[in-house]
């Protein structure tokens, strides 16, 4: 039991590191794919190997959280229904057995689910600042370009102006 827990721990943390190079990288869709699906085949794996779905109907709540804070509508309409799918036959096929889920078993449950989503919030905020960042500095960049164009037209209005008369007199 905790050996394989542990197995699938450190599968699950290498799969977070490798999405963490790839959105830093700049292949941003790639990396939450892979985190997101490895958050997926975590909550798909554990009951298979424990045949005990305990709570991992509840985790899979985590996969939706960050799909919605992070992907497109069809993204996450995708995630949610390998979320349900993993959730409902997780729990189907491999219902929690003696002892029932207990009181610290649920608070754990909470509090990493709070921690998680708390953490996929903060990362969704900061990846807002940044855009809203960037979408500042290239506005600016273009208010910029559009005053320098205006003048360059009006040097070149004057210009003309100036030798339409030099050519009229």
């Amino acid at each position: 039991g905790g050996s394989t827990i542990a197995l699938i721990a450190a599968l699950g943390t290498a799969v977070g590191l490798v999405a963490v190079v790839l959105i830093r990288r700049g292949w941003v869709s790639a990396g939450l794919y892979v985190l997101i699906g490895g958050f997926l085949a975590a909550f798909a794996a554990v009951p298979l190997v424990v045949k005990d779905a305990r709570l991992s109907a509840v985790y899979c709540s985590i996969a939706v959280v960050i799909a919605g804070v992070t992907l497109r509508r069809s993204g996450v309409a995708v995630v949610t229904a390998l979320a349900l799918g993993i959730a409902v036959l997780g729990t189907w096929y491999y219902p929690p057995v003696d002892p029932p889920v207990g009181p610290r078993e649920i608070i754990t449950a909470a509090v990493i689910l709070i921690v998680i989503n708390l953490a996929t919030a903060l990362l969704g905020l900061w990846g807002q600042r940044q855009e809203t960042r960037r979408a500042d500095a290239a506005a600016q960049r273009s208010a910029d370009l559009a005053d320098r164009l205006q003048r360059s037209n009006a040097e070149l209005e004057a210009r003309v102006a100036s030798r339409t008369d030099e050519l009229q007199r």
